[in-house]
């Protein structure tokens, strides 16, 4: 049917015999019925659900929470007795330590019938499969960005990271109306996943993969895979007394490639900015 959206796979004609119709008539009445087709099909008469979540503001006065997630052991012992919840891929770690949560692969479908454990749920599925059986946090891949979702997610006994895409209005306009969740203060984001390991039998070491400007995005190997991340951390440290009197429930950062001492440098400057 030309450049129309449509195909034409059978045509039924019933007409008088000895009749004429010139070509242009054809092509006319064509173009009207495929004009008419495009009227009906582009008529939709869809009703927008209207979502009502009540709205229960958890209040914390002169307190605001501190979370990280962690790659290494060094960095682990850097912040263990400096902060309320810990995150972790390490399966040991997690079980050793109850404010240590397990941090799930987005990637991976899980198979383990988790109970009673601490969890950070990285995608809907997680969610669907153990937040009522254990205790959950939901991770910022989830891209949570509006109110209603922050009030869902609590509704189910999950405290959700909000999507660190948002601008600090943006995130302090969610606060206005609810404000158990956590923001990413400190962190490099995780932009690419590569089911491969570009780094073969290399194990140790850091590296990383430079683009076209010489900006340098580190990379970490894990369950055989690449996790590429972005080549510079997000820095709202000098927010969190504006995210604390908003009384936002929960901080949090994201530790990935630093050191001991550049992880115990940045806790101390965030504990020093909140006391």
């Amino acid at each position: 049917m030309g450049d129309t959206p449509f195909i034409l796979n059978k045509i039924d004609i019933n007409m008088d015999n000895n009749i004429f119709i010139q070509i242009n008539e054809l092509k006319s009445l064509r173009r009207s019925l495929i004009n008419e087709l495009i009227d009906q099909k582009t008529k939709v008469n869809r009703t927008i659900p209207k979502i009502k979540y009540q709205i229960n503001r958890k209040m914390i006065k002169n307190k605001i929470n501190i979370n990280v997630s962690v790659e290494t052991n060094e960095q682990l012992e850097a912040v263990i007795d400096k902060v309320d919840t810990i995150y972790t891929n390490n399966i040991k770690l997690a079980q050793k330590y109850p404010n240590i949560y397990l941090k799930l692969d987005r990637t991976l479908y899980h198979n383990e019938n988790y109970k009673n454990r601490n969890l950070l749920l990285g995608n809907l599925g997680q969610v669907y499969k153990y937040f009522k059986s254990n205790n959950c946090n939901a991770d910022y891949f989830l891209n949570i960005t509006n109110s209603y979702s922050v009030n869902f997610f609590n509704s189910h006994n999950l405290i959700p990271t909000i999507s660190p895409e948002l601008s600090i209005n943006q995130i302090l306009n969610i606060a206005k109306t609810t404000n158990n969740f956590e923001v990413i203060v400190y962190g490099r984001l995780e932009l690419m996943i590569i089911n491969y390991n570009i780094l073969k039998d290399q194990q140790t070491g850091k590296y990383s993969l430079k683009n076209i400007k010489n900006e340098m995005f580190p990379i970490i190997i894990k369950n055989n895979k690449t996790h590429i991340l972005h080549h510079t951390p997000i820095n709202l440290i000098n927010e969190i007394k504006t995210l604390k009197n908003s009384k936002i429930s929960t901080i949090r950062l994201e530790f990935t490639d630093e050191t001991k001492e550049e992880t115990k440098r940045i806790i101390d400057k965030v504990k020093s900015i909140i006391n």
